[in-house]
């Protein structure tokens, strides 16, 4: 083949490519949206840590009830100060509440707990390490107290140790049923 032969070869091959070229970015300018759709609804995330089952009110009106430990977004429709209640289910009983200005189109979150806590008061005579539920809570010195807070409802079982000893010297269950303090003094 010539020279003079390949040249329309050339201009040919070079025009599908533009043609090609053209195309796709035609086509793939036309899948996109020119414009962002406006995001006009917030939401919030709940999430049950009481202890209970409770009832969600958002400014006093029933929207979900859930279990211990359920998570459940619920939508916003309108910006603006909100109540958030969570009651004992079946109940006007509060266990929880919360306010807040939702002035955003955004997702919120709420954590339901509870304002009930433990005071733990050491008259032992000795330094003593705390156990909640089987879990390490602290340790409290010989006549010092000491605070464990937003205890879900339900039934806990306190055990105190001598520091850095296994063995059990006292033992409590204790039934959360109200957001208050609830006592506990070690003796020997």
């Amino acid at each position: 083949m010539t020279k003079r032969q390949q040249q329309p070869l050339k201009i040919f091959l070079y025009s599908v490519i533009i043609a090609l070229m053209g195309f796709f970015i035609y086509t793939s300018g036309s899948c996109k949206s020119n414009t962002t759709p406006e995001i006009t609804e917030a939401s919030i995330t709940i999430t049950n840590k009481c202890g209970i089952q409770v009832d969600i009110f958002i400014n006093d009106v029933w929207k979900v009830t859930m279990v211990h430990l359920q998570s459940s977004t619920l939508s916003i429709p309108e910006l603006g100060v909100y109540e958030f209640e969570a009651r004992k289910a079946g109940t006007d009983t509060v266990v929880a509440s919360d306010t807040a200005n939702i002035n955003a189109y955004s997702n919120y979150t709420w954590t339901v707990m509870t304002s009930a806590s433990i005071s733990i008061t050491n008259n032992y005579g000795e330094s003593i390490d705390v156990y909640g539920d089987g879990t390490y809570q602290g340790t409290i010195e010989d006549q010092q107290s000491a605070s464990i807070d937003r205890i879900p409802y339900g039934q806990h079982l306190m055990e105190a140790t001598k520091q850095g000893d296994a063995n059990i010297i006292a033992s409590i269950t204790l039934d959360i049923t109200e957001n208050k303090t609830y006592t506990w003094t070690v003796t020997k």
